[in-house]
């Protein structure tokens, strides 16, 4: 996804959602390098737009088919806080309907 507004096609069981285009290029390039087939990486185009993608992303095609969602957030001056609001985010797409219950959602710091 290059923006943030553009609608995703999920065509792979794993996804990893970061930041901007430097997540997608290092994980694209570390997954390429490592061989696996099964992980798509997208952009959710910065930390303001996260919940709406997490608001659309159940809406987006092949979404139902997704098992397992990485996200990936710059900590900027503090990990606390961007792990406290990553968490929020995640809790409250986790109520949306179309979310599955067995979905596995983690996240992780990129400095």
């Amino acid at each position: 996804m290059s923006q943030a507004n553009s609608t995703v096609t999920f065509h792979k069981p794993r996804v990893i959602l970061g930041e901007g285009m430097d997540e997608k290029l290092f994980f694209s390039g570390l997954i390429k390098f490592l061989e696996i087939q099964d992980i798509q990486i997208e952009v959710y185009g910065g930390k303001d737009n996260l919940k709406r993608f997490l608001k659309t992303a159940p809406l987006m095609p092949g979404f139902s088919g997704v098992v397992a969602l990485g996200i990936t957030g710059d900590a900027d001056d503090s990990f606390t806080s961007k792990s406290q609001s990553i968490k929020g985010k995640i809790a409250e797409f986790r109520g949306y309907v179309n979310v599955s219950s067995d979905l596995r959602i983690n996240f992780c710091r990129i400095d």
